[in-house]
């Protein structure tokens, strides 16, 4: 809904966890807007989700649908670097645990 192409499907889903528990038509109205979304802009909504409700989200996209398309363009780029940041982080700190534990 929010990211997508991740080759680790958990920390996509840790991510976007917000939108647990979610009433039904929260979710029906992401799905609507990310569909308008991407029609408007020509790809889909980027959103760095970690620590956002899906209301929060939702608000965000609602938004976001107002601004003219150069400087959305800017923005998504923004939170796909936040993303991509986030999950270097992840990356790295997971290959020097696994580094240290070989050590032993």
């Amino acid at each position: 809904m929010v990211t997508s192409g991740t080759d680790c499907p958990a920390w996509e889903a840790d991510e976007q966890k917000g939108t647990i528990g979610a009433s039904e038509e929260i979710l029906q109205s992401l799905a609507k807007h990310n569909r308008l979304y991407k029609e408007r802009f020509g790809y889909i909504f980027l959103v760095c989700a970690t620590g956002k409700t899906a209301d929060e989200m939702l608000t965000l996209l609602k938004a976001r649908m107002c601004n003219e398309a150069g400087y959305e363009l800017t923005v998504a780029a923004a939170e796909q670097s936040k993303i991509t940041v986030m999950r270097l982080h992840k990356l790295l700190t997971s290959m020097g645990a696994q580094e240290d534990a070989s050590r032993l």
